[in-house]
């Protein structure tokens, strides 16, 4: 009688070191899932940009999906000539998601500027 309730108690450590097992390796997927359309939104976003013309200086935000995304554009500091044709813009995409995780991409485009 004392083997058998040893050996249900063994048998019961290792289904519940195998269940919390399975339930790291769920929430590991999805984890990446979740980084993963992150991802996605976020080149989608990119992709869509305004032309060079009409994107301004300042943010941008809005929602795709479920995640909530902001583009932040300023000027690169000390980076072009001030008698350049060209002005380097840093966009920043950051895009969150319902856990709170975050992802920001930082990127570089030239816009043309309006020389006197």
């Amino acid at each position: 009688m004392i083997e058998a309730l040893i050996a249900l108690a063994i048998a019961t450590m290792a289904l519940t070191s195998i269940g919390a097992l399975v339930a790291t390796s769920v929430r590991g997927s999805r984890s990446v899932e979740e980084r993963f359309l992150r991802l996605q939104s976020a080149r989608l976003l990119l992709a869509h940009l305004p032309s060079r013309d009409e994107l301004a200086l300042g943010r941008i935000a809005g929602e795709s999906g479920s995640y909530p995304w902001r583009i932040d554009v300023s000027p690169l500091p000390g980076s072009a000539a001030a008698n350049s044709l060209w002005q380097p813009q840093q966009l920043t995409l950051t895009i969150g998601s319902s856990a709170g995780a975050t992802i920001s991409i930082r990127t570089i485009r030239l816009q043309r500027r309006d020389l006197p």
